[in-house]
């Protein structure tokens, strides 16, 4: 799809500032796909959106526009929001990133554990071995269920591929 600058300025405001969950819902899913950095960008911010629903729209549609994404979204994994940081774990994982995989191992240690049950689940589905020894070590200290849980499935997959 090409959208000329004054429809996608539109979209971004409606993405980023409108009341209306549904057309901010809409507005992600018209730019899902878009190789301009101006989409990318909102959509990342975006997946700290106050409503879920919304924050997966834009998780959604960062996987359409695949590896036009990747170096933005693999920043997105420092942001301070949570929310974005799980966001971007989530759609880095769906993309299979090889380039994610060090800041994927770095967000294991994030003090979120939203952040390092999406960062464990990425690490699994891009099924790159050097990820073991991280997920190993976030095992032995991991308090989370729902992220031991995750790290379990994740050394489980990539040990078949040993």
């Amino acid at each position: 799809m090409n959208l000329n600058g004054k429809k996608l300025e539109e979209l971004v405001e409606q993405l980023l500032d409108d009341d209306n969950k549904w057309k901010r819902i809409s507005a992600a899913g018209t730019m899902g796909g878009l190789n301009d950095s101006r989409a990318v960008k909102a959509l990342i911010e975006a997946l700290g959106d106050y409503d879920l629903d919304v924050g997966w729209a834009a998780v959604k549609a960062l996987s359409r526009t695949g590896e036009h994404a990747e170096d933005s979204l693999i920043q997105a994994l420092k942001d301070e929001d949570y929310r974005v940081k799980k966001g971007a774990a989530t759609v880095l994982g769906i993309l299979g990133s090889i380039r994610a995989i060090e800041p994927l191992i770095q967000a294991l240690k994030d003090k979120d554990s939203w952040v390092r049950w999406r960062a464990a689940e990425a690490l699994g589905k891009i099924g790159d071995i050097k990820a073991i020894g991280p997920l190993e070590h976030l095992l032995q200290d991991e308090k989370r269920e729902r992220v031991i849980e995750t790290v379990e499935k994740a050394l489980e997959q990539l040990k078949q591929k040993q």
